[in-house]
């Protein structure tokens, strides 16, 4: 080969590429943009691709909740957010596979209720629907017992539900401690701290700070999140059985007539509108007083759902939210949704500390536990009467076929679910029964008053400012204890008055044509015992004790009704001894029940006195109404006071029949 030949061959100085230096950041670009994807990098963003759909989704829901929260707190949207919620639990749910699906009929029952914003009846009316076509269906009295025998037990068991998620309200309430919620809130505002130091540049934020967060914040707040949401929870529950009769006093009005008259059953028809106006504030004197027996519900937590397991998994949501917030950081492929995902988690985590706080505003789990324990019985027994009430007229509406017929064609039906409820309670409980409705004796449902004073303004005043006058025996023949289902009152039904379950039966055809004869309008007082107490309009309360072979006093005076019991005896004679219970129905509200005895320390026989106040250390109570004179009982001293409760008895010997026993009917006789 020449050497011509090889020198051309050879690189020259003008042969040699040499990059622009003006071009470096362009090619530094270009090698760092080509530079290849690892398999497991794409993996993981194609795992992660439903993963964020999930995220997305998650935040524009929290974002819409926590709408609704500040709305509801800054613009007093309540009752918007609550029919919203409601709506769709009771309507839509089924459409989704939420619910089970009822049948087109219920459903459609459930709606018209729901659009009412009758959200209680429409999930009642749920909970029972399929026992209804058991009732609707019976053709004996067979096939009638046992739907009725299993919506009276449901009933119960719900009653039992409610006191039982207030005992475990406040066990979780014991748990939790604000030193956790205080170190937990120093934890984040040092995290919060840190972040501004790096300018909020997310991509700076060391991934360990999310992974101490993740230990420390779930791990602290586990309890304080399931008592704030319980506390929200009963907060709503009993709030939502409130709005039926906030709304029902917006078109209710006092008007001139005189509010403390009794309505009138006989005398000059009323106009529509005048019926309608009276129906309304009778309603409203019944509605005024489940609102605060519904009120005391919710200052002591009964109703409280156990959201421990629930508090749990937001906890175990949480961890997985700060790990994310940690591979977010460390990402370096900065994708669009990351960043708002990052800031959104942000806030979450700070929402979940802040509403930790919550339940540090209600009343602490001493103060809760103390007058749980006072008005836990009277709670249950009210509770009680309301959902017996709402069944009993759901059994009349079937039986009647939605009022075409008289509310006497009901009349078997009722007296069977109310045998049912007395033999599925408990003998403690149908105690607390009885007296729990003597006490409430002392309310006016037709007037909403307390001792002549409006309920409201007797809530308000101490107990010990209350002055006690000379008592009259419980007078047997007041409406509170005659008032029949199907009478009218006002034009209107008597269970627009009284809570129907507190109502007696309807007349039979036997019954109504002896008080059509009668025609008596001389009134006569007749005086109450212990034993002729009517219990459900079914039984005598010695029935009831005979029935279970109650024959200790002491289970009248140790009921868990009963707050405080005092013993009194005349001044000057052993004769006749005197109890006295108090019964708390809500704070502020209580009654003392005194019993007295037929003849020394037995009893069962004697009067029954009731009055809206505390135990008084004397007595002063007239042997009957027209009395002129009354007798003085004094309390025995406390040293001696065991041993007089002692010699108390029950004049019952279940083994000595008082009552002839009904036989039945045998064919070809």
């Amino acid at each position: 080969m020449s050497l011509m030949s090889q020198t051309s061959n050879a690189p020259t100085y003008h042969s040699i590429s040499v990059p622009d230096v003006s071009q470096d950041g362009e090619v530094l670009q270009k090698d760092k943009v080509e530079e290849p994807v690892s398999c497991g990098r794409k993996l993981l963003d194609v795992l992660l691709c439903p993963f964020k759909c999930v995220y997305n989704l998650v935040c524009a829901t929290l974002l819409v909740v926590l709408g609704l929260v500040f709305f509801v707190v800054l613009g007093g949207g309540a009752l918007l957010l609550n029919f919203v919620v409601c709506s769709f639990e009771m309507v839509f749910a089924p459409l989704l596979g939420f619910r089970k699906w009822l049948g087109r009929k219920h459903e459609w029952t459930i709606y018209c209720l729901a659009v009412k914003t009758q959200y209680r009846e429409a999930q009642f009316y749920r909970d029972n629907a399929k026992r209804f076509d058991e009732i609707e269906g019976a053709t004996t009295t067979k096939h009638l017992d046992k739907p009725l025998r299993d919506c009276t037990k449901a009933q119960i068991e719900a009653v039992a539900s409610l006191i039982d998620g207030g005992k475990k309200f406040i066990e979780v309430k014991d748990t939790m401690s604000l030193s956790s919620v205080v170190v937990s809130t120093i934890f984040f505002v040092a995290y919060l701290v840190y972040f501004w130091h790096k300018g909020f540049v997310i991509s700076d934020v060391n991934s360990k700070v999310h992974d101490a967060l993740a230990i420390i914040l779930p791990l602290l707040l586990t309890e304080e999140l399931a008592a704030g949401l319980s506390q929200v929870q009963v907060w709503w529950k009993w709030d939502n059985y409130n709005n039926k009769y906030e709304s029902s006093t917006l078109f209710s009005s006092d008007g001139d007539d005189d509010e403390n008259a009794p309505p009138k059953t006989k005398g000059e028809p009323l106009t529509k509108e005048e019926a309608e106006q009276i129906k309304l504030k009778l309603n409203k004197h019944k509605m005024a007083f489940d609102k605060h027996v519904n009120e005391q519900c919710s200052t002591v937590g009964v109703g409280a759902a156990e959201m421990t397991g629930f508090a749990t998994f937001i906890a175990s949501l949480w961890t997985l939210f700060f790990l994310l917030q940690g591979y977010i950081v460390e990402s370096t492929d900065h994708h669009a949704w990351m960043a708002p995902t990052y800031w959104f988690l942000v806030g979450y985590s700070g929402f979940l500390v802040a509403f930790c706080y919550v339940p540090f505003f209600a009343k602490s789990s001493e103060q809760q536990k103390e007058e749980f324990e006072s008005v836990t019985a009277s709670c249950e027994a009210h509770l009680l009467i309301q959902h017996m009430t709402e069944l009993q007229d759901a059994v009349v509406n079937i039986v009647t076929k939605k009022g075409t017929e008289p509310v006497g064609v009901a009349r078997p039906a009722i007296y069977r679910l109310r045998k049912q409820a007395i033999h599925a309670m408990e003998p403690h409980d149908v105690v607390s029964y009885a007296l729990y409705v003597l006490a409430l004796y002392s309310y006016s449902f037709f007037t909403g008053q307390v001792n002549g004073v409006a309920i409201d303004d007797f809530l308000k005043a101490k107990p010990e400012s209350k002055n006690q006058p000379v008592l009259n025996p419980v007078d047997m023949n007041k409406y509170y204890w005659t008032g029949r289902l199907g009478e009218t009152v006002d034009e209107g039904n008597v269970d627009d008055v009284l809570p129907s379950f507190l109502v007696q039966l309807p007349y039979t055809d036997e019954e109504l044509n002896q008080v059509e004869a009668d025609n008596d309008d001389d009134y006569v007082a007749r005086d109450m015992t212990l034993f002729a107490m009517p219990i459900m309009g079914v039984h005598t309360f010695e029935d009831v004790l005979t029935e279970r072979s109650v024959t200790e006093m002491s289970t009248i005076f140790d009921n868990p009704l009963v707050q405080e019991k005092k013993i009194y005896m005349l001044p000057d004679s052993d004769d006749l001894v005197c109890i006295g219970l108090e019964v708390k129905i809500m704070e502020n509200y209580i009654v003392s029940i005194y019993l007295i005895s037929e003849s020394g320390a037995k009893f069962g026989r004697g009067h029954i006195y009731v009055s809206a106040n505390e135990l008084q250390p004397v007595l002063h109570l007239n042997p009957h109404a027209d009395a002129e004179t009354p007798m003085t009982f004094v309390e025995v001293v406390e040293e001696d006071a065991m041993r007089a409760f002692a010699a108390c008895t029950l004049d019952i010997d279940p083994k000595v029949i008082t009552k002839p026993i009904l036989r039945g009917a045998v064919e070809g006789v």
